[in-house]
């Protein structure tokens, strides 16, 4: 079964170019960063959120995609219909793409489908599985994330675990850490081989454009979204350690007993600790070693003299 299952994480402007940006890859021959040419092929993208005149054919006109190779369909559609699957096979027999987008997958289960109950899901997927199999190609099923974060990624879409299970591979894309604008592509599942890098990719006015490997995880990309104070209390933390830390490595005890004085709590420290890259190592032996801070450049102190 050639399906995969992608899962958008945060919201925001530009989000949306993910997908535009596959097709557009597809058109020119042009995969992930690393891998190599290949022919171009055919996209068909099956949408029920996107304008094609007013939002997807702009994007990918400002990607530069070979629009000859790009076909989009925004009628509606239900897939547990007979008339409606046959008219998706139909698609697909005529234009004989090489990969199928499904946006979202949901809007196309019908009103009577209870996508969180799995035996509903796999009695749409496993048709729509074996016909990709007949057809030759990968479906890409698009899903937004459900509200709850910090729940492992392969539960994070909305929706029946069904979903991911009955996928191939799964990729989760979106936004996370403290910059907002620090996008990756996080592959989370893969049935047939290792799971790939962590790709950085950025969307500006000038358009998609990978940006080398990320070194962003899943649970940054749904971890809850700071409010405007926990964002500046963490600012705080960062340049507090930083201060800190600028001449040479300092013992964890007093690390802790300064962010106290200083009105900083622990897991605000603690996460702190981690955007600013810093790593705690051991330095001496039995009941005289100590923990200290330091950052990951920094070569380790070579600790009291014994």
């Amino acid at each position: 079964m050639r399906q995969a299952d992608a899962a958008r994480g945060r919201p925001g402007p530009g989000q949306e170019l993910d997908r535009p940006a596959l097709a557009t890859a597809g058109s020119r021959g042009q995969g992930f960063p690393g891998s190599g040419a290949f022919p171009p092929f055919r996209t068909l993208i099956f949408t029920a959120e996107d304008g094609l005149g007013d939002t997807l054919r702009p994007r990918l006109d400002l990607l530069g995609a070979d629009l000859a190779a790009v076909l989009l369909h925004d009628q509606p559609l239900d897939l547990a219909q007979g008339d409606d699957f046959a008219e998706v096979e139909q698609a697909m027999a005529e234009h004989r793409p090489r990969l199928v987008i499904l946006d979202p997958i949901v809007a196309y289960l019908g009103a009577k489908t209870d996508f969180y109950r799995a035996n509903e899901v796999r009695s749409i997927l496993a048709p729509l599985a074996r016909l990709a199999e007949r057809q030759g190609c990968a479906v890409l099923a698009v899903r937004h994330l459900n509200k709850s974060r910090g729940n492992r990624s392969i539960y994070a879409g909305q929706g029946s675990i069904d979903f991911t299970a009955a996928a191939r591979s799964v990729l989760l894309a979106g936004c996370g850490g403290d910059d907002a604008a620090a996008r990756a592509l996080v592959h989370i599942k893969c049935n047939l081989a290792a799971l790939g890098a962590t790709l950085a990719y950025t969307i500006d006015e000038e358009g998609f454009r990978w940006a080398g490997e990320s070194p962003l995880r899943a649970s940054d990309l749904l971890a809850p979204e700071a409010t405007v104070d926990e964002a500046s209390t963490l600012d705080e933390a960062r340049a507090f350690l930083r201060s800190l830390l600028a001449a040479g490595s300092l013992a964890t005890a007093e690390i802790y007993a300064a962010a106290t004085q200083a009105g900083i709590s622990e897991p605000t420290l603690r996460r702190a600790k981690q955007r600013e890259g810093i790593v705690a190592r051991r330095h001496g032996y039995g009941p005289g070693g100590t923990w200290r801070w330091s950052f990951a450049a920094t070569p380790p102190d070579p600790g009291p003299e014994r």
